[in-house]
């Protein structure tokens, strides 16, 4: 697992299902901690707070949390925040076109849907 530190993830971190049910993360330990064989097939995908997408693969007897990519895709968060927030949220869809970090910070902070 890598942080800030090491070039990993930027906290908060957001996770969006096959369903288009998100969860925001606090941190890159909290999303760890809470990962479960489960999520592998649920999930959809997963944001840092630049909007780099975040991969999570078993490691040892835990969970590895990287980006899998060095570039942004705001496109790609947008898109998943709109239909995350068109179905379980519909009067906060004005979020989705915050600047993404403010974006990310919005979405991993919402009631009910940050774990840690």
């Amino acid at each position: 697992m890598t942080g800030p530190e090491g070039g990993g993830p930027l906290p908060p971190l957001v996770l969006f299902d096959r369903d288009s049910y998100m969860y925001g993360f606090s941190s890159v330990v909290a999303l760890a901690s809470w990962f479960e064989p489960l999520m592998q097939e649920e999930m959809a995908c997963c944001f840092d707070s630049s909007g780099r997408a975040v991969s999570v693969h078993a490691s040892g007897s835990g969970w590895d949390v990287r980006l899998a990519v060095d570039d942004p895709d705001d496109d790609a968060l947008r898109a998943h925040a709109r239909a995350f927030l068109g179905r379980f949220e519909p009067d906060k869809l004005s979020l989705a076109e915050l600047p993404i970090p403010a974006m990310v910070e919005a979405l991993a902070s919402l009631e009910g849907y940050a774990i840690a």
